[in-house]
């Protein structure tokens, strides 16, 4: 995990620092990093530019800017989990949305 966040330029104490500590917050974020796996377009623009596509993710969602910014590296770190094979934490992530 340490090494895929490395290549986003993201450590695991800043995810663990910058992550939403509201529960309905966390659930939003994962909402956008799961936009952004299932579109493959944004996908790819993730994986090639290492930075999140945030004029596609501005028309996708109804969020502010600023939020998605402020919580970029989380999110980012969220994409991440989703497209490797974390099962561990996949599962944690689908205790969220029930």
């Amino acid at each position: 995990m340490q090494e895929q966040l490395s290549y986003f330029g993201i450590t695991l104490s800043e995810v663990t620092e910058q992550s939403p500590k509201h529960q309905d917050a966390r659930e939003n974020m994962l909402g956008i990093a799961k936009t952004i796996v299932e579109d493959m377009e944004l996908k790819k623009f993730l994986v090639e530019k290492k930075r999140l596509p945030m004029k596609a993710l501005s028309d996708n969602i109804t969020m502010s800017r600023k939020t998605i910014e402020r919580n970029r590296k989380y999110i980012i770190t969220l994409c991440i989990v989703l497209m490797e094979d974390y099962r561990y934490l996949q599962e944690y992530l689908k205790g969220w949305t029930t």
